[in-house]
């Protein structure tokens, strides 16, 4: 259970330290992957 509880923590480590990014940048920039629209797709399958 001890692994579990610093998985957990770990990645809410992460997410504090991500947020500013994801919040001054857009998401596309970061992650494509979050790119919804079929034109974002095209442009992320020629990449």
């Amino acid at each position: 259970m001890n692994s579990n509880i610093f998985i957990i923590a770990f990645l809410l480590m992460n997410i504090g330290l991500t947020a500013p990014v994801f919040a001054s940048q857009p998401l596309g920039s970061l992650v494509p992957e979050f790119h919804l629209s079929s034109d974002d797709k095209v442009l992320i399958k020629n990449h």
